[in-house]
């Protein structure tokens, strides 16, 4: 098993499906959200080696999401 943690994020649900069980087959730890307040929410409790990160998000711009991860010293690395 993998130590590397991923968050996957994507708001359609047979896209968050396939990528998240491909990430699982090769032994990544994943978490998939649909929404990036839920993104965000997981970001403050948990720690990720890696984002994958969908950029129209219905409810918060992947965009928004990135600036909001540089400029939290816990995630900006």
């Amino acid at each position: 098993m993998s130590d590397i943690n991923i968050l996957v994020v994507e708001d359609e649900e047979d896209i968050l499906e396939l990528v998240t069980y491909n990430l699982k087959k090769e032994q990544f730890k994943v978490c998939g959200v649909e929404s990036g307040k839920e993104a965000i929410n997981n970001l403050q409790t948990n720690t990720y080696d890696l984002v994958l990160l969908d950029l129209m998000l219905p409810d918060i711009s992947g965009f928004d999401i990135c600036k909001q991860i540089k400029n939290n010293p816990y995630t900006s690395n």
